[in-house]
C-alpha cells in the first residue's frame, strides 16, 4: 500500500478492493501524497512566521518527489506532485491559487512530458476524480452541518466519497464494468487505514536504529491491514452480482457526462435550461439503454471458445448462458467468456445437459464420447462440435454416421490429427472450423430450442 507494491496482492483480494472502490489505495495517487505533504508540512510546524511559508512548503516537496519516485513515478503520483509543486509555485510568487487552473496546468506539463498518458486509464480516472472534487465538493458538504466535531469530519470524508464518485463512476463501468455500492464506507475506513499507515511508516523509518521497537510497529500495521481486507471482504458481499456486469457505450457515458453536466449546473447556478438540457439527454440515454435491453432479452447465440488448451461451448439464450461442454479436470480460461457476458448482459447460468440443439429445421450434436458405431446407425446433424479425442475417433465413421453439413473442433485438439481433419474434410466438401486456428466459433440463432438426446 505505502510503495505502490502489488506483487504479494492476490486476485480476490484485488477483486474485492475494486468492487468496493477503493482500488485506488494500492496504488500511489493524490491521497497518498497529500496525506505525505499533511505531515512533513506539520512536522515544521514551528515555522510560523509567513515568510518562511514559501520555504516550509519547499521542504515538504522534497520528501514527496523523492516518494513518487521510489513508487516508480505513476502518473497519478507524478500529477499529485506537479500539483503541489505548482501550489508552491504559486506561493513563492505570491499569486491565489485556483484549483480548476491548477489541475489543468497539472495536465499541460504532464501531457507536454508524454501525450499518450491522455490514453491512460490511470490518468484518466486521476483526473476526473479531483476535478470531480473540485466542482462537487463543496456543494455537497454544504448540505449539512453539525455542531459535533467528530460528525463534521465524517461528512467531510463522506462528501469527498461522493463528489469523486459523481465523474469517476461513469468511467469506471465504461473501462470496468462495476459500480461499488459501498464506496461511501470503504472509503473511509480506507483513509483512516491509509492515514496510520503513513504515520507508523514514517515512525517505522525513524525506528530503524532500534529493531525491537521498528519490529513492533511493523506487527501493528500487519495486524491493521489484516483486519481491514477483512471488513473489505465483508463489504463485498453487500455488492449485487449484477453490478459487476454492468456495460456502458462511448456514446452512452458521454451521454451520461453530458446529463451530469446538465443537472449540476442547475444544481450550482439554478439555470433552468441546463436542467432541460440534462432532462432531455437523459430521456436519450435511457432510451438507448432500454434497446440494449430488448437486444439482450431477444439474442439467441452458439458459441465454441478458443480457450487454449482446453474446450468451452455454450449457449446465450436472453439474459442467461448455458454451458454445452467443458473441461473438468483443468482450468479453463474464462477471460473471454466473462468479457462476453458482460456485453451481452447474459451473466446469469441456466443449467443444461443438452447435447441436440434444433433451431429453425437445423440440427446442432455434440459428440463427447467416442462410439462404437454400426454400419445402419445415423444420426444427421448440420453442426457437429467434437469434444472427443480425435485419435480416438474415424473421419469415415463419424461422416458416415452424422453427415455434418460442418464440423467445428474446440481448442486441446491435437495440431496433427486437426490437420489430418481438414484434409478429409475438404475431400468430402464438409466445412470445419477449428477453433485452435480459425478463432470462436459464433452462430447467431434466431430461435432455438434444446433436447437431450442420450444417444450422442
Amino acid at each position: 500500500m505505502l510503495a505502490g507494491d502489488e506483487t504479494g496482492m492476490d486476485h480476490d483480494l484485488r477483486d474485492a478492493y475494486a468492487q468496493t472502490g477503493i482500488i485506488h489505495i494500492v496504488s500511489i495517487s493524490g491521497s497518498h501524497v497529500a496525506v505525505l505533504f499533511s505531515i512533513v508540512s506539520g512536522l515544521l510546524w514551528w515555522l510560523r512566521n509567513k515568510k518562511y511559508a514559501v520555504l516550509k512548503y519547499l521542504i515538504a516537496l522534497l520528501p514527496v518527489w523523492f516518494y513518487v519516485l521510489m513508487a516508480g513515478s505513476p502518473p497519478s503520483a507524478i500529477r499529485a506532485a506537479v500539483m503541489f509543486t505548482i501550489l508552491a509555485g504559486g506561493m513563492l510568487l505570491q499569486r491565489d491559487g485556483q484549483p480548476l487552473n491548477t489541475l489543468l496546468a497539472a495536465a499541460f506539463f504532464l501531457l507536454c512530458a508524454n501525450p499518450m498518458w491522455l490514453f491512460s486509464v490511470g490518468f484518466q480516472l486521476s483526473f476526473v476524480a479531483v476535478l470531480s472534487l473540485i466542482i462537487f465538493y463543496k456543494p455537497i458538504y454544504r448540505l449539512f452541518h453539525s455542531k459535533y466535531w467528530l460528525l463534521n469530519k465524517l461528512w467531510q470524508g463522506t462528501s469527498a466519497s461522493i463528489a469523486a464518485e459523481i465523474l469517476v463512476a461513469p468511467l469506471v463501468i465504461y473501462y470496468f464494468h462495476s459500480f461499488p455500492l459501498m464506496f461511501i464506507v470503504a472509503n473511509l475506513l480506507a483513509a483512516l487505514c491509509m492515514g496510520a499507515l503513513l504515520v507508523a511508516g514514517i515512525i517505522l523509518l525513524a525506528c530503524a536504529p532500534f529493531p525491537v521497537v521498528a519490529h513492533f510497529i511493523g506487527g501493528c500495521c500487519i495486524w491493521l491491514v489484516q483486519w481491514f481486507n477483512k471488513i473489505i471482504y465483508a463489504l463485498q458481499s453487500f455488492s449485487p452480482a449484477a453490478f459487476n456486469f454492468l456495460q456502458l457505450s462511448a456514446i452512452e457515458t458521454w451521454l451520461m457526462y453530458f446529463t451530469i453536466a446538465g443537472i449540476g449546473i442547475w444544481l450550482m447556478k439554478h439555470n433552468k435550461k441546463a436542467l432541460f438540457a440534462g432532462l432531455t439527454i437523459s430521456c436519450s440515454l435511457l432510451t438507448l439503454l432500454c434497446f440494449d435491453e430488448w437486444k439482450a432479452i431477444h439474442q439467441q447465440q452458439l458459441i465454441v471458445y478458443n480457450t487454449g488448451k482446453n474446450n468451452y461451448a455454450e449457449m446465450i439464450s436472453g439474459k442467461h448462458f448455458s454451458v454445452l461442454c467443458k473441461n473438468d479436470s483443468a482450468h479453463v480460461n474464462m477471460y473471454a467468456p466473462h468479457a462476453l457476458h458482460t456485453q451481452l448482459h447474459a451473466w446469469q447460468e441456466q443449467p443444461t445437459t443438452a447435447s441436440t440443439i434444433d433451431y429453425n429445421g437445423a440440427k446442432i450434436l455434440l459428440l463427447n464420447d467416442a462410439l462404437q458405431l454400426n454400419d445402419s446407425a445415423q444420426f444427421p446433424a448440420d453442426v457437429l462440435i467434437i469434444t472427443a479425442k480425435l485419435k480416438q475417433l474415424s473421419f469415415s465413421d463419424v461422416a458416415r454416421c452424422f453427415q455434418p453439413k460442418q464440423i467445428v473442433l474446440p481448442s486441446g485438439q491435437s495440431r496433427w490429427y486437426a490437420a489430418r481433419w481438414k484434409d478429409s474434410c475438404a475431400a468430402h466438401h464438409i466445412a470445419l472450423h477449428n477453433t485452435a486456428t480459425d478463432g470462436a466459433f459464433v452462430m447467431n440463432c434466431p430461435s432455438f430450442d434444446c433436447a437431450q438426446d442420450d444417444n450422442e
